[in-house]
Protein backbone atom coordinates (compact mmCIF):
# COMPACT_ATOMS: atom_id res chain seq x y z
CA UNK A 1 0.00 0.00 0.00
CA UNK A 2 1.14 3.41 -0.90
CA UNK A 3 0.16 7.10 -1.92
CA UNK A 4 0.61 8.03 -5.42
CA UNK A 5 -0.52 11.03 -7.91
CA UNK A 6 -2.99 10.38 -10.22
CA UNK A 7 -4.82 13.18 -12.06
CA UNK A 8 -2.45 16.01 -10.18
CA UNK A 9 -4.24 14.38 -6.75
CA UNK A 10 -2.23 12.80 -4.06
CA UNK A 11 -4.08 9.64 -2.63
CA UNK A 12 -3.81 6.18 -0.97
CA UNK A 13 -3.60 2.98 -2.89
CA UNK A 14 -4.99 -0.31 -1.20
CA UNK A 15 -2.87 -3.89 -2.31
CA UNK A 16 -2.39 -6.51 -1.22
CA UNK A 17 0.05 -9.44 -2.56
CA UNK A 18 0.35 -12.71 -1.69
CA UNK A 19 2.50 -15.47 -3.56
CA UNK A 20 5.57 -18.37 -2.77
CA UNK A 21 9.21 -18.60 -3.47
CA UNK A 22 10.54 -20.42 -6.61
CA UNK A 23 14.19 -20.19 -5.13
CA UNK A 24 15.75 -17.91 -1.68
CA UNK A 25 15.98 -14.38 -4.27
CA UNK A 26 12.41 -14.75 -7.10
CA UNK A 27 8.84 -15.27 -6.17
CA UNK A 28 6.07 -15.47 -7.94
CA UNK A 29 2.72 -14.48 -7.33
CA UNK A 30 -1.03 -12.17 -7.39
CA UNK A 31 -1.39 -8.80 -6.92
CA UNK A 32 -4.43 -6.31 -6.34
CA UNK A 33 -4.56 -2.63 -6.01
CA UNK A 34 -7.45 -0.56 -5.23
CA UNK A 35 -8.64 3.00 -4.77
CA UNK A 36 -11.87 4.98 -3.32
CA UNK A 37 -12.92 8.16 -3.56
CA UNK A 38 -8.85 9.18 -2.20
CA UNK A 39 -8.88 10.69 -6.00
CA UNK A 40 -11.20 12.96 -7.93
CA UNK A 41 -11.78 16.49 -9.98
CA UNK A 42 -13.89 18.75 -11.07
CA UNK A 43 -15.76 17.59 -14.28
CA UNK A 44 -19.24 17.21 -16.53
CA UNK A 45 -21.23 14.89 -15.18
CA UNK A 46 -23.41 12.78 -17.51
CA UNK A 47 -25.87 15.46 -17.58
CA UNK A 48 -23.35 17.97 -18.49
CA UNK A 49 -23.88 19.65 -15.25
CA UNK A 50 -20.10 20.42 -13.09
CA UNK A 51 -19.62 18.47 -10.26
CA UNK A 52 -17.21 16.55 -7.88
CA UNK A 53 -16.11 13.00 -10.08
CA UNK A 54 -14.18 10.21 -7.66
CA UNK A 55 -11.84 7.74 -9.70
CA UNK A 56 -12.86 4.44 -8.43
CA UNK A 57 -9.69 2.12 -9.60
CA UNK A 58 -9.13 -2.04 -9.48
CA UNK A 59 -5.89 -3.73 -10.55
CA UNK A 60 -5.30 -7.29 -10.43
CA UNK A 61 -2.25 -9.36 -12.06
CA UNK A 62 0.94 -11.10 -11.05
CA UNK A 63 3.80 -10.23 -9.64
CA UNK A 64 7.41 -10.96 -9.52
CA UNK A 65 9.99 -10.11 -7.24
CA UNK A 66 13.79 -10.84 -7.22
CA UNK A 67 15.67 -9.97 -4.18
CA UNK A 68 19.27 -9.10 -3.73
CA UNK A 69 21.10 -10.90 -0.62
CA UNK A 70 17.85 -11.91 1.06
CA UNK A 71 19.91 -13.61 4.33
CA UNK A 72 21.61 -9.93 4.75
CA UNK A 73 19.54 -7.51 7.89
CA UNK A 74 18.92 -5.17 5.07
CA UNK A 75 18.56 -5.80 1.35
CA UNK A 76 16.84 -5.00 -1.93
CA UNK A 77 14.37 -6.33 -4.51
CA UNK A 78 12.66 -5.62 -7.46
CA UNK A 79 9.21 -5.60 -8.13
CA UNK A 80 7.33 -6.04 -11.26
CA UNK A 81 3.48 -5.63 -11.16
CA UNK A 82 1.77 -6.43 -14.57
CA UNK A 83 -2.29 -6.62 -14.99
CA UNK A 84 -5.11 -5.52 -16.04
CA UNK A 85 -8.23 -3.66 -14.66
CA UNK A 86 -11.02 -1.33 -14.58
CA UNK A 87 -11.31 2.42 -13.92
CA UNK A 88 -14.73 3.97 -13.11
CA UNK A 89 -15.52 7.79 -13.19
CA UNK A 90 -18.22 8.00 -10.75
CA UNK A 91 -20.64 10.96 -9.05
CA UNK A 92 -22.16 11.17 -6.21
CA UNK A 93 -26.27 11.19 -6.39
CA UNK A 94 -29.02 11.61 -3.74
CA UNK A 95 -31.30 8.69 -3.09
CA UNK A 96 -34.74 10.17 -1.66
CA UNK A 97 -36.83 7.39 0.58
CA UNK A 98 -39.88 9.52 1.11
CA UNK A 99 -41.62 12.40 0.22
CA UNK A 100 -40.71 13.95 3.88
CA UNK A 101 -37.13 14.85 3.09
CA UNK A 102 -36.50 14.51 6.90
CA UNK A 103 -32.84 13.90 7.52
CA UNK A 104 -32.59 9.85 7.93
CA UNK A 105 -34.73 9.53 4.75
CA UNK A 106 -32.51 9.84 2.07
CA UNK A 107 -29.36 8.01 1.12
CA UNK A 108 -26.25 8.62 -1.36
CA UNK A 109 -25.32 6.03 -4.24
CA UNK A 110 -22.27 6.14 -6.33
CA UNK A 111 -23.62 6.99 -10.37
CA UNK A 112 -21.32 5.93 -13.49
CA UNK A 113 -19.88 8.49 -15.05
CA UNK A 114 -17.91 6.36 -17.55
CA UNK A 115 -15.85 3.07 -17.48
CA UNK A 116 -12.66 1.46 -19.23
CA UNK A 117 -10.22 -1.31 -18.57
CA UNK A 118 -6.66 -0.70 -19.16
CA UNK A 119 -3.02 -2.89 -18.90
CA UNK A 120 -0.74 -1.42 -15.70
CA UNK A 121 3.27 -2.39 -15.08
CA UNK A 122 4.56 -1.29 -12.07
CA UNK A 123 8.14 -2.08 -11.70
CA UNK A 124 9.72 -1.07 -8.47
CA UNK A 125 12.63 -0.67 -5.78
CA UNK A 126 12.31 -1.99 -2.39
CA UNK A 127 14.36 -1.93 0.65
CA UNK A 128 13.60 -4.76 2.49
CA UNK A 129 14.50 -4.91 6.91
CA UNK A 130 14.39 -8.46 7.86
CA UNK A 131 12.71 -7.02 11.50
CA UNK A 132 12.53 -10.96 13.40
CA UNK A 133 12.38 -14.13 11.62
CA UNK A 134 9.67 -14.11 8.51
CA UNK A 135 8.84 -10.67 8.80
CA UNK A 136 9.87 -8.25 7.05
CA UNK A 137 9.41 -4.00 6.05
CA UNK A 138 9.68 -3.08 2.85
CA UNK A 139 9.75 0.51 2.25
CA UNK A 140 9.95 1.60 -2.40
CA UNK A 141 9.09 3.48 -4.68
CA UNK A 142 7.46 2.32 -8.12
CA UNK A 143 6.46 3.80 -11.30
CA UNK A 144 3.23 2.97 -12.54
CA UNK A 145 2.33 3.20 -16.29
CA UNK A 146 -1.35 2.53 -17.61
CA UNK A 147 -2.35 2.74 -21.18
CA UNK A 148 -5.12 1.59 -23.03
CA UNK A 149 -7.76 3.49 -20.95
CA UNK A 150 -10.31 4.82 -23.25
CA UNK A 151 -12.25 7.73 -21.49
CA UNK A 152 -13.00 10.91 -22.52
CA UNK A 153 -12.18 13.19 -18.89
CA UNK A 154 -8.99 10.96 -18.52
CA UNK A 155 -5.87 10.59 -20.79
CA UNK A 156 -3.22 7.06 -19.97
CA UNK A 157 -0.60 10.29 -18.87
CA UNK A 158 -3.39 11.53 -16.39
CA UNK A 159 -3.07 8.24 -14.40
CA UNK A 160 0.87 7.56 -14.86
CA UNK A 161 3.03 8.80 -11.72
CA UNK A 162 5.80 7.55 -9.28
CA UNK A 163 4.08 5.91 -6.16
CA UNK A 164 5.50 5.56 -2.80
CA UNK A 165 5.55 2.09 -1.02
CA UNK A 166 5.55 0.58 2.49
CA UNK A 167 4.35 -3.07 3.36
CA UNK A 168 4.98 -6.22 6.16
CA UNK A 169 5.84 -8.84 4.30
CA UNK A 170 5.19 -12.42 6.35
CA UNK A 171 6.97 -15.94 5.10
CA UNK A 172 5.65 -18.63 6.28
CA UNK A 173 8.24 -20.55 5.32
CA UNK A 174 11.70 -18.73 6.75
CA UNK A 175 14.77 -19.27 5.53
CA UNK A 176 17.22 -19.78 8.30
CA UNK A 177 20.01 -18.26 7.46
CA UNK A 178 18.25 -14.76 7.31
CA UNK A 179 19.42 -12.08 10.10
CA UNK A 180 17.10 -10.12 11.55
CA UNK A 181 17.94 -6.35 12.59
CA UNK A 182 19.97 -6.50 15.81
CA UNK A 183 18.46 -4.56 18.79
CA UNK A 184 19.91 -2.82 21.36
CA UNK A 185 18.35 -1.94 24.46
Amino acid sequence: SGFTRMNKELGFVNSFSTGFYVNPNFSLGYFSQHTKDDFGFRGMNMFGEDDFITMDMKTWGIVTDYTFFPTSAVHFSVPLFIGGGRMRLETEDVIFNSWDFEEEDYDFEDVLVEKSPYFMIQPGLVAEINLVAGLKLRLGASYRAIVGTDLFRLSDENLTDLSIDASLRYNFFQNKKVKPMETEY
